[in-house]
């Protein structure tokens, strides 16, 4: 099954070379000003990494900021906590471009291997789509020498990142890493190594000692990934249609349109705002989530009748003309995982959403929810059946479905066209 990933907006790096996911890789050197470092010189400081465009008074950018500071402390936290007596682990790949996200899930990662110590720790995922925008994350650990980043180079299924060690003058020890966006990588089996480039001699000539050789256990080690190519889609039903995500309104999820744009007003008057606040509260424990349901309308239509239904000013329609054009609504309230659809089967006489929870890389609530377009149907009862596929863990793991958090999703319903 094809799963992805990835999250919202960010800024996507194009690089030279990598032109085709299905062509074989050329040699290629990424330059130091396309990868976000922390106490790296000559790459973009990863305090200033963009942020995500504010949704309105629940998001702003004040508060993105205040978050990504937190982000960046975290990460530079679980580096600083390492014992002095453990080797480094090894770097890791995530599956996505370089931005805010991908920042959250590398600090997510590194924070939890803190936590857990070395004989718990997770493996990092190591097999990827061909169709994943991949980010190398590079780190090293605290230490009385500064960690240089030289240059970075790709060629075949080699990855190459060249570092070195220059010392400091003052007894202050430092932490570093780095985001190094890779693109998209054909299929096939790839390694990335890390190289130290020997201390320049400058530095010998003014009395420093030499980097001992048991400086490299300091930098994250060598590590192997996959990058595969994804079965074909399972195929469908007899007379059934896939709605591509990307013609799907949707708020927070990865592929479709962002319902925000269907919604000028950003205050706590709009509409988009409201429907926010409405899936904030949660049902009850040990009740479920009302069903899905489906409007008349498109667009902006379609989503002011969908809020008189989620903030409860209007009941959710049974029956719906069939000259009409139709939109479908799915839902989730406030969770711990965010809420993403994996793909909308459509027949005659049924409908299938699948979706999955994808886990936060921090401890943040989010609610998801979107218009589906289902166009102008046949008279007669059409079924929506809900289910939930396989979960993505905070690391990008698939994992089994989880259990328990159904009730916060909408639920499966039928409805009748006239």
């Amino acid at each position: 099954m094809r799963h992805a990933i990835a999250y919202g907006i960010g800024l996507t790096f194009l690089l030279a070379g990598i032109s085709s996911a299905k062509a074989e890789p050329e040699a290629v050197t990424i330059p130091l000003d396309q990868i976000w470092g922390y106490n790296f010189p000559g790459t973009r400081d990863i305090a200033g990494i963009p942020l995500p465009e504010p949704k309105g008074v629940w998001e702003t950018d004040a508060r993105f900021r205040e978050q990504r500071e937190g982000v960046i402390e975290r990460m530079r936290q679980a580096l600083v906590s390492k014992p002095p007596t453990q080797k480094a682990l090894p770097g890791f790949v995530l599956p996505r471009h370089a931005d805010f996200y991908t920042l959250q899930r590398a600090s997510a990662h590194l924070s939890e291997d803190s936590k857990l110590g070395p004989p718990n720790r997770a493996p990092a995922k190591k097999t990827y789509s061909v169709d994943d925008e991949l980010t190398l994350v590079f780190f090293s650990y605290p230490a009385s020498y500064y960690v240089r980043l030289k240059e970075v180079k790709r060629s075949g299924r080699e990855i190459k990142v060249l570092y070195q060690f220059e010392p400091h003058a003052s007894v202050e020890t430092t932490v570093h890493f780095a985001l190094i966006p890779l693109g998209k990588l054909p299929a096939g089996d790839y390694r990335v190594d890390f190289e130290q480039i020997p201390m320049d001699q400058k530095y010998s000539d003014a009395g420093f000692a030499l980097v001992p050789h048991s400086a490299v256990d300091l930098v994250s080690r060598p590590f192997s990934f996959e990058v595969w190519e994804p079965a074909e889609p399972e195929p469908l039903s007899d007379g059934a249609t896939r709605i591509p995500l990307d013609q799907i309104w949707a708020f927070r999820m990865p592929g479709t349109k962002d319902v925000g744009k269907l919604d000028a007003n950003k205050t706590e008057t709009g509409t988009i705002y409201k429907i926010l606040m409405s899936l904030g509260k949660r049902p009850e424990e040990g009740e479920k989530a009302a069903p899905a349901f489906v409007v008349e309308g498109t667009g902006q239509d379609a989503l002011k009748t969908a809020a008189t239904v989620l903030i409860k000013t209007a009941e959710a329609p049974h029956r719906v003309a069939a000259d009409t054009d139709l939109a479908l609504v799915f839902y989730s309230y406030s969770c711990g995982q965010f809420v993403h659809i994996v793909s909308v089967e459509q027949s005659d006489k049924q409908i299938r959403i699948l979706y999955q929870f994808v886990g936060h890389a921090t401890t943040n609530m989010t609610r998801h929810f979107a218009l589906i377009p289902i166009g102008r149907l046949s008279p007669g009862e059409v079924e929506v059946i809900i289910e939930q596929t396989a979960s993505i863990n905070e690391r990008g793991d698939e994992r089994p479905p989880l259990r328990g958090l159904e009730r916060l999703v909408c639920d499966s319903f039928s409805f009748e066209v006239r």
